[in-house]
């Protein structure tokens, strides 16, 4: 056990900034430089790849009318845009940069064809950044909700059936806000 959290401690990013390992079979408890059990690595994509940071959250999203699948991946510096429907050809489509200081937390979740971001970053006015997913290879249309002073937020979870956000930890107070998403772009409070 003792070794395989060593290979845990040491489940980094491989070096480089173009590091990419495409599909990798688990054989003896090791997916390439990975730890695995049972499992195969499919691709791997370095958050230097992916012109950021550390990573600290992803959340995957289908477009509707396609079927692609996408990872928007939190960074500490950012939000990165990739297309996974082919799981061992990702293609990376952007990065929407932090628009406050760097923080080692910002999560993100999905409504309708919209994605929801929050963070922990420095700053006033972080906010939840809302993002237009509609055209997912151009995802630049993104508008910054601040109502009621939430400067930033620990999490976020959305009850997509009732379309109501929550974002908990936030600041201030550290409470939580309550957010209807009947007009995803212009949430309010409730």
């Amino acid at each position: 056990r003792a070794a395989y959290f060593e290979r845990m401690k040491a489940d980094r990013e491989p070096a480089g900034p173009e590091a990419v390992l495409h599909f990798t079979p688990c054989v003896g408890g090791m997916a390439g430089p990975y730890p695995c059990s049972n499992v195969d690595l499919m691709e791997y994509v370095s958050h230097a790849a992916l012109g950021g940071s550390d990573g600290n959250d992803i959340w995957g999203w289908t477009d509707p009318v396609s079927g692609r699948e996408f990872a928007l991946v939190g960074q500490s510096d950012g939000t990165a845009f990739v297309e996974i429907t082919s799981p061992s050809d990702t293609v990376f489509l952007g990065r929407l940069p932090t628009h406050t200081g760097d923080s080692t937390w910002r999560d993100i979740k999905t409504y309708q064809n919209y994605a929801y971001i929050v963070t922990e970053g420095p700053g006033a006015g972080t906010g939840l950044q809302i993002v237009d997913l509609s055209n997912p290879l151009v995802p630049v249309h993104v508008t910054t909700y601040t109502a009621n002073n939430i400067s930033t937020s620990h999490n976020l979870w959305i009850d997509t059936d009732a379309g109501i956000a929550y974002a908990c930890g936030a600041a201030p107070g550290g409470g939580m806000h309550i957010l209807s998403l009947a007009n995803p772009v212009a949430p309010v409070e409730i």
